[in-house]
């Protein structure tokens, strides 16, 4: 009698932990592409930010923000990427770049290609890091067509990891 309640409670345990795993978000009524895991973002040496005052570690990446994409880009082609801002979003935007190259330097460039802003270009050295940072205070939150661009003048094989979010 003992041994079969013992089978009967493992044998169900197994089949709802089977069940659960086996649920995606949708099915359960959560937007899939809103979640995004909490983690801390972290710099190392030769990290510069634009804009304001900045600690290294710019917080934790909560399921609010909106996570645009988050990549790593190797070859000789430049890496190019627009996307677009949603007001409710929110009011601030972060573009990371690092230069993974032991030796050689790359450049990086935002720009707002809705209304032709050129945020300008800004020199990464092997192994820097560069977070750019835009806000819009208004209460309104940012807005547009947005493209990051990171290239070299001497042609060579780039090796960059790139991540944007808005919040």
């Amino acid at each position: 009698m003992f041994k079969k309640s013992i089978v009967t409670l493992i044998s169900t345990a197994i089949v709802a932990v089977f069940l659960v795993s086996n649920v995606s978000a949708s099915e359960v009524g959560v937007d899939s592409s809103k979640i995004s895991p909490k983690q801390e973002v972290n710099a190392t040496s030769n990290l510069a930010v634009e804009g304001r005052s900045f600690t290294p570690t710019s917080g934790p990446i909560t399921i609010l923000d909106r996570r645009l994409f988050t990549l790593s880009h190797t070859g000789y082609d430049a890496f190019s990427r627009s996307f677009t801002l949603q007001p409710e979003d929110g009011e601030d935007l972060n573009i990371w770049v690092k230069n993974n190259h032991r030796s050689k330097t790359v450049y990086f460039r935002v720009e707002r290609t809705d209304n032709g802003q050129d945020f300008g270009d800004r020199k990464l050295g092997p192994g820097d890091q560069l977070t750019r940072t835009f806000d819009m205070k208004n209460g309104n939150g940012l807005q547009g067509t947005w493209r990051v661009y990171v290239y070299t003048k001497d042609g060579h094989n780039m090796d960059i990891d790139v991540s944007a979010r808005q919040y």
